[in-house]
């Protein structure tokens, strides 16, 4: 086996593991990705959950003030 061949299998070898790499990366990116919408979704429920609770407290506060505010 000559110098050349050791380098081009070398070369063959290092493109596949940087493709493998490369093909991982992409799925733990949609794995995150994926876990990152799920808590920002639910994260927007409590907000949202927490405002109306805030807005419904206003809106009672207001109504025994007789609408001031």
């Amino acid at each position: 086996i000559s110098a050349s061949e050791i380098t081009i299998d070398a070369k063959k070898r290092a493109d596949q593991i940087v493709s493998q790499a490369m093909t991982e990366a992409e799925m733990i990116k949609r794995e995150a990705d994926k876990y990152t919408l799920e808590k920002l979704r639910q994260l927007e429920a409590e907000m949202e959950l927490a405002l109306n609770q805030v807005r419904n407290g206003i809106h009672h506060i207001q109504r025994d003030q007789g609408g001031d505010d």
